[in-house]
């Protein structure tokens, strides 16, 4: 039968999170959230609390941290995952370059070859991401940002989260059964 893969895409604030979950509602009755946001304030926390409160019962909730591939396998019991989001998971990757005790303004800029190694780290993982997905059995639905639509970012942590996120969604999109864009909280269809 081969991997059932959606994808929304959207800019921030879009509601692409909202039809996402709706989306696996409607595939399965027991579900598991793939978390990707690392809260580093209490306004992150508190959005995270949001986020889990308008989900309510029938989801399981995992954290990826750094292993996105194996959060692909957890709970097995659950009929569907939703992954949210892959620039959340992205951005926090990238970030670990600073010292996780600083504010990150505080600690930039990283050197080129910080930068490098983190890029390096961020594309293996992301590769055994990507080679994983033929295999699944189950259906998954994947957040994903559209950071491409705005100015050439200033600085170079910030141009290389863009690129990787726009290489990804792009290998996402190429191998999912339906893409939807989000503006609005209206879903486009792409594919």
């Amino acid at each position: 039968m081969g991997s059932d893969i959606t994808l929304f895409v959207g800019g921030a604030s879009s509601g692409k999170s909202r039809l996402a979950e709706a989306c696996a509602e409607r595939l399965a009755s027991s579900r598991l959230y793939i978390a990707t946001m690392r809260p580093m304030d209490a306004e992150a926390e508190l959005r995270v609390a949001r986020h889990r409160a308008r989900r309510g019962a029938g989801w399981q909730t995992v954290e990826a941290g750094a292993q996105l591939r194996a959060s692909l396998e957890a709970c097995p019991e659950a009929g569907v995952l939703l992954l949210d989001s892959l620039g959340s998971w992205i951005s926090g990757m990238l970030c670990q370059v600073y010292a996780p005790d600083k504010d990150i303004q505080d600690s930039f800029p990283a050197s080129p070859a910080q930068l490098d190694q983190c890029e390096e780290d961020v594309q293996q993982e992301l590769e055994a991401f990507f080679a994983a997905l033929p295999a699944l059995t189950r259906p998954l639905v994947v957040v994903s940002e559209e950071a491409g639509l705005g100015l050439v970012p200033a600085d170079p942590l910030s141009r290389r989260f863009r690129d990787i996120l726009g290489r990804s969604n792009q290998r996402l999109a190429a191998c999912a059964n339906r893409v939807q864009l989000v503006s609005c909280g209206l879903a486009l269809r792409l594919k």
